[in-house]
């Protein structure tokens, strides 16, 4: 298994059951304006079925994400008080 990095997920095709997700990486940044531009970086393409479930996944971790969050808002609220 090989880890790969990625800034952006910039498009997603869906075609006779296989999902193309496109990413990208960060090309160059212009540093007076801040401003950035992204380069193609690499393509994963999965069955509709696992991209289905890796969305599923990714919902989780989102709501725990922002449980969490929430809960550390509440708890700096109560610290201040």
């Amino acid at each position: 298994m090989f880890d790969m990095f990625t800034e952006r997920l910039t498009n997603i095709h869906i075609h006779q059951g296989i999902v193309r997700m496109e990413f990208a990486r960060l090309g160059s940044v212009n540093p007076e304006t801040k401003e950035y531009t992204l380069e193609p970086g690499f393509r994963i393409a999965i069955p509709l079925d696992a991209f289905l479930h890796a969305a599923d996944r990714m919902h989780a971790v989102k709501e725990d994400i922002v449980a969490k969050v929430r809960e550390q808002a509440m708890q700096n609220q109560g610290a201040q008080v």
